[in-house]
């Protein structure tokens, strides 16, 4: 879970199935642009060079949260 930041960067998603992680979810920054993904749907971000892919949901409002049950990743 990542909150209230500008940004996230796809190079992070090797490194973090490296470690395990499966999915992750991030608050948007409302000083921020936002990116143009869809928001509160979980969608995967596949980082083509690396071959890897993290389930991800981003929603606005940086220090909400909101909580998802993820049976099955």
């Amino acid at each position: 879970m990542q909150r209230d930041v500008p940004g996230f960067t796809r190079n992070a998603i090797p490194i973090l199935t490296a470690e395990g992680v499966k999915a992750v979810t991030i608050g948007v920054n409302g000083g921020s642009a936002p990116p143009g993904v869809p928001k509160n749907t979980p969608f995967i971000w596949r980082d083509e060079p690396s071959g890897t892919e993290l389930l991800t949901v981003l929603h606005p409002g940086a220090l909400q949260f909101k909580e998802y049950h993820l049976t099955q990743v």
